[in-house]
């Protein structure tokens, strides 16, 4: 199993590939998640908000 976070600077073709790597090797199970803010990190720009979060993940084909 793998877990990946998603932050706003993340190409989706990237975790996509990634996953079909991760499949060829015989992982079959995934967590991807949104990278959400908090307060001890003061870089911002980095998370993603409600509305990224569904533009990032809406048209890619690794999360169905």
């Amino acid at each position: 199993m793998t877990n990946t976070t998603v932050y706003e600077e993340t190409d989706m073709n990237e975790v996509e590939a990634l996953l079909e790597y991760l499949k060829a090797l015989g992982v079959d199970s995934h967590v991807v998640s949104p990278g959400y803010s908090y307060s001890a990190v003061h870089t911002k720009e980095i998370f993603l908000d409600r509305r990224a979060i569904r533009e990032k993940f809406k048209d890619n084909q690794a999360f169905g």
